[in-house]
């Protein structure tokens, strides 16, 4: 019985290895802080998540402060209706990994202001696992300024490729950058491209890279054979 469980665990380890490879598929995590929860979870209308999965994003502080519609005052800060004004930590979290590299695409819709207060530059750090600076791929603007306005919302999108997630989860912080005290946020928007799995007991996760290099041997030998 036991050497049996052995040979499901084996063969269910594996099976995870091959999904791995199999596919790529697009992950969104959106949150558009309607409500003043902390931590929240992702709007479900623009969402697509892993089915049973869990993401979060946290407001860790450590002055950080929700505003309804009694702060945006649409003469002077347009359309948006409910805002988070962080000057500590934001931490994502998505309980799910993957044993092929992923891409990932971060949006934040922020408000920048006129006087350079609220510049919107922002840090993105991770300590579970390396991530290079990303690609900053330009700003948009969603709401432009009219009337006394004191600025406008714009998103902001960065890009990471080739992400080495595995064995870690999706754990992403982000923070006001150089220049910036603090950061007037009013959506964030994650999207994962990659295969993402549930993350292994650490047996298994040994078997699945073992499966991964003997399969690359293998195709190795089999285009050795064919030259």
């Amino acid at each position: 019985m036991k050497v049996r469980k052995i040979i499901v665990s084996i063969v269910t380890c594996l099976s995870l290895t091959l999904t791995a490879r199999a596919a790529t598929d697009t992950n969104i995590l959106d949150w558009n802080f309607a409500h003043a929860g902390n931590p929240v979870s992702p709007d479900t209308e623009h969402s697509i998540l892993p089915p049973g999965s869990t993401a979060l994003a946290t407001f860790l502080g450590p002055a950080d402060y929700y505003f309804g519609n009694a702060f945006n005052d649409p003469t002077h800060y347009g359309s948006p209706t409910g805002v988070w004004d962080m000057y500590g930590t934001l931490n994502l979290s998505l309980d799910r990994t993957s044993l092929a590299p992923v891409d990932y695409i971060l949006q934040i819709t922020q408000f920048v202001d006129n006087s350079g207060f609220l510049p919107g530059t922002v840090s993105v750090q991770n300590a579970q696992h390396t991530l290079l600076e990303p690609l900053y791929l330009g700003r948009t603007v969603v709401v432009p300024r009219t009337g006394s306005m004191f600025g406008v919302w714009v998103m902001d999108t960065y890009e990471w490729t080739s992400v080495e997630l595995f064995p870690n989860d999706i754990t992403l912080s982000i923070g006001p950058g150089v220049g910036s005290g603090e950061l007037l946020l009013d959506n964030i928007r994650l999207t994962v491209a990659g295969n993402l799995v549930v993350i292994p007991e650490p047996s298994c996760a040994l078997i699945g890279m073992v499966g991964l290099v003997a399969l690359g041997i293998r195709s190795r030998f089999r285009y050795s054979a064919r030259v």
